[in-house]
């Protein structure tokens, strides 16, 4: 939705996603092993999303080795994210203080202005 600003704006309901655990996380992780990509958004808890990062993290370690494959077309799809496997986060709805290991988990880390502004005027005041 636009405001008359021409700035976008998100209702949140939290629902469903709220209430995602680390019980959930394990009964899910083949999947994120398996998964190529993964995308969470901060409408689930960030300790959750942390968990299923360093999942996926694992699951892909050593992946990013020269030695693995030297062939040129390995290394075209790994540069538009098709081989590897890579994680996004975005940042929406802006939380104040998130977990610092999102960032340095997350092969991709996404958010628009407002939410640039909202985390980074968190942690300056912090």
């Amino acid at each position: 939705m636009l405001i008359f600003t021409g700035d976008n704006t998100i209702i949140i309901v939290p629902g469903a996603n709220t209430t995602l655990s680390s019980d959930d996380v394990k009964k899910a992780e083949r999947k994120i092993v398996e998964a190529d990509v993964v995308l969470f958004q901060f409408e689930t808890p960030i300790a959750t999303t942390i968990e299923a990062l360093k999942i996926h993290q694992r699951s892909r370690k050593g992946m990013h080795n020269s030695e693995n494959n030297s062939n040129i077309w390995f290394w075209f799809l790994n540069f538009f994210c098709l081989v590897i496997g890579y994680s996004i986060v975005n940042g929406a709805p802006a939380v104040q203080n998130p977990d610092e290991d999102v960032y340095k988990i997350a092969s991709i880390f996404c958010v628009n202005e407002s939410e640039v502004s909202a985390i980074s005027c968190s942690a300056m005041a912090s």
